[in-house]
């Protein structure tokens, strides 16, 4: 069975794309950072999986951009800002951080249409120093 189209609004997208290509490399913005973890794990309601949980590894040469799309194809303008958070591991404040954010989208399907999107991302961040050779 083929999944339904995400829904998506060019707009949002272009602008979504033009911050990502202005965005610094992870080397620029955390001089003293060599690689970043994130541990990722996006639930709904009442915590039911909605991806399995992936870590995704941000080296030097990469974009820092912690801006991450809503998983749910029902959800219309939602994501996640995790800038904040890793701007708070990546300068010292601490090594490692966790946290919860609930999707800014809102839900375009079903019983709670035009309600605020219920996506929730568990995360986990881990800095990994850069070392002097």
């Amino acid at each position: 069975m083929a999944m339904k189209p995400r829904i998506n609004d060019a707009q949002l997208r272009e602008q979504r794309q033009r911050e990502y290509n202005a965005s610094q490399t992870l080397a620029a913005r955390y001089p003293q950072v060599q690689e970043l973890l994130l541990e990722l794990r996006f639930t709904e309601g009442d915590e039911v999986p909605l991806l399995s949980p992936y870590r995704q590894i941000f080296t030097g040469e990469m974009q820092a951009f912690f801006e991450l799309r809503c998983p749910s194809r029902s959800c219309a303008g939602g994501g996640f800002d995790l800038g904040r958070a890793v701007d708070d591991a990546a300068r010292g404040r601490a090594r490692s951080e966790g946290g919860r954010l609930f999707c800014r989208g809102v839900n375009t399907e079903g019983a709670g249409r035009g309600e605020s999107c219920r996506v929730q991302l568990s995360y986990g961040i881990e800095v990994v120093p850069l070392t002097p050779r």
